[in-house]
């Protein structure tokens, strides 16, 4: 076989040839190089290329959105380098009705602030924020949240009080690693069963919404330390909750609260109970057992007696003065 006939040849004398092993070989057996290589390389330079050109353009987006609003660079950063590093967007002193969709593309994001909201919805690519840590969106006119909520797996604070919502997307009790839940003020009537799922929670503000009984399942919530639910409409509370175990604060004040379950005293860990302008007359039984109790907030009721075996040596006792019987006012 003549060596102009050998696939397998050495050396040829043209510039580039193609062999039967999927090579090419420029002249010289030391310069083979690997074909699928060369491929692999074009393409990543090829890929590079475009995805910038795609990164422009929706960096363009939200450099547009920012102009629209006057937005200043310390806010929204004009160079792309130091937009997609942005770890902290804070909005609340501008009048921002929306959110563009790449919003969602700033994958650095930590925390988002709107304080004084003019949104009346958040885009569904929210849920791509996944290092983001806290979400405030207060005094809006938000009224659901995207689904995509639940994918912000890193999410520890949440802040949507002052809205319209009246439910929460299921998705809610996927943020596991959500602390605190604020959502008071809104127009809720039951409580979202999927909070349920929240098990790392530790503070809960719910006060101002049209809440007449809390779930059977609150009790679950074992890490719970905080809880405000004042301003609703509750007449009692469930026994369960002598559950929350490690519960330091405890408000319900703005009620319609006549009792308190007598479990109460097992909230071993409670400091801080909260039962003003309710319609109690007479202290609730088991108040007296809470043996870590500090301060105990007694306004706006018609008490004919204080609570008896607590030492207010001990216990900061806050009551209207004015609006109980003189004979408790010698005591105290």
């Amino acid at each position: 076989m003549n060596q102009e006939d050998d696939p397998e040849s050495i050396e040829s004398n043209a510039l580039v040839k193609r062999t039967s092993k999927g090579l090419i070989t420029s002249k010289g057996r030391r310069s083979q190089i690997s074909l699928t290589s060369d491929i692999i390389r074009a393409a990543a330079t090829s890929r590079t290329f475009n995805q910038t050109l795609v990164d422009e353009s929706w960096m363009q987006e939200i450099w547009d959105w920012a102009d629209n609003y006057e937005l200043p660079e310390d806010v929204i950063p004009r160079d792309s380098i130091a937009l997609l590093a942005l770890e902290s967007l804070s909005i609340r002193e501008y009048d921002i009705s929306f959110l563009p969709e790449n919003i969602g593309r700033l994958s650095n994001l930590r925390s988002f602030h709107d304080w004084n909201s003019k949104l009346i919805s958040l885009p569904e690519s929210i849920g791509n924020l996944k290092n983001l840590e806290a979400l405030g969106v207060v005094n809006g006119r938000i009224r659901l949240l995207p689904e995509s909520i639940g994918k912000l797996n890193k999410l520890e604070k949440l802040y949507i009080s002052n809205n319209q919502l009246t439910t929460l997307p299921k998705s809610i009790g996927d943020l596991s690693n959500l602390k605190l839940l604020e959502i008071c003020s809104n127009r809720f009537d039951s409580f979202p069963e999927d909070i349920e799922k929240l098990k790392n929670l530790e503070v809960l503000y719910m006060s101002c919404n049209r809440f007449r009984s809390l779930p059977k399942w609150i009790g679950s919530l074992s890490k719970l330390k905080n809880l405000y639910i004042s301003h609703n409409e509750f007449e009692s509370l469930p026994d369960c909750i002598v559950k929350l175990e490690n519960l330091e604060k405890l408000n319900i004040s703005d009620s319609s609260l006549k009792s308190l379950p007598g479990s109460i005293g097992g909230l071993s860990k409670l400091k801080v109970l909260d039962i003003s302008f309710n319609n109690f007359k007479l202290p609730p039984e088991g108040i007296e057992k809470l043996k870590n109790l500090e301060v105990l907030i007694f306004h706006g009721n018609n008490l004919k007696s204080l609570p008896k075996n607590i030492d207010f040596d001990k216990v900061k006792l806050e009551l209207d003065y004015h609006s109980i019987p003189q004979t408790i006012t010698q005591i105290l």
